[in-house]
């Protein structure tokens, strides 16, 4: 281990807190000052790194009411029960909020590790490897708290950061013109199909489909034993 890196428990530099339950009738408001995240909000367009929109927001006096735990920005979080554990899902929350108890966060000490090196921790890992094997499958407080962690000096996290973002960038750049090379191809290869059939060549003329086809009913069965319709042209 290089000199100044410590060997240590996710407890020792951060803090494990499960969210809070969300009754039904406090959901369905968009424009008070404190989001509501449950793990459905992970999945809207725009959340795919970090939560930047909620479905659901609370006011103060309702997240008192609640007993809810706010949460501070750079909190990573995750699903903690059930199928969702296996979407893999982590996210980094931008501001303060609040989620449901389906949900996870693990918030930073940031004189000991700083919000985004820990979320390309979370990032590096699979949720399964903290959920137990029960039939519907827990990720409980007192194994995250002691799973192991190697920390850098927060200099050295800064570093480490940079250049995961850069990478990040770099394969989401990637990715962006791959896929819009594919489409430049399709629309090439319409182009040209359409270009075929618009300039037509000599003794080519224009039919309906039923007057040069014909289908073997259904209960014709060639050799092979397979059903399967022909067409003459």
């Amino acid at each position: 281990m290089k000199e100044g890196w410590q060997q240590t428990q996710l407890s020792d530099v951060a803090t494990v807190q499960s969210g809070a339950g969300f009754p039904e009738r406090y959901q369905g408001q968009q424009d008070n000052e404190i989001p509501f995240y449950k793990v459905s909000d992970m999945n809207i367009a725009g959340n795919e790194r970090e939560m930047v929109r909620a479905n659901n927001s609370i006011t103060k006096e309702t997240r008192s009411e609640l007993g809810a735990f706010l949460f501070p920005r750079g909190t990573t979080i995750f699903p903690k029960i059930g199928g969702a554990i296996a979407t893999n899902k982590k996210r980094i929350t931008t501001q303060s909020c609040c989620i449901d108890n389906n949900v996870m966060g693990v918030i930073p000490e940031p004189d000991k590790i700083k919000a985004e090196f820990l979320f390309y921790f979370f990032l590096g890992h699979s949720l399964s490897e903290l959920a137990n094997e029960a039939h519907l499958p827990s990720i409980k407080k007192t194994v995250v708290e002691s799973w192991p962690i190697i920390v850098p000096p927060l200099p050295e996290q800064q570093r480490i950061v940079a250049l995961l973002d850069a990478a990040f960038e770099a394969l989401a750049t990637a990715k962006a013109n791959a896929e819009q090379n594919l489409q430049n191809a399709r629309d090439l290869f319409k182009g040209q199909l359409e270009s075929v059939f618009s300039q037509r060549g000599e003794g080519w003329e224009e039919s309906s489909l039923k007057s040069i086809t014909t289908k073997i009913g259904s209960g014709a069965t060639p050799r092979g034993g397979e059903q399967i319709g022909r067409v003459h042209v």
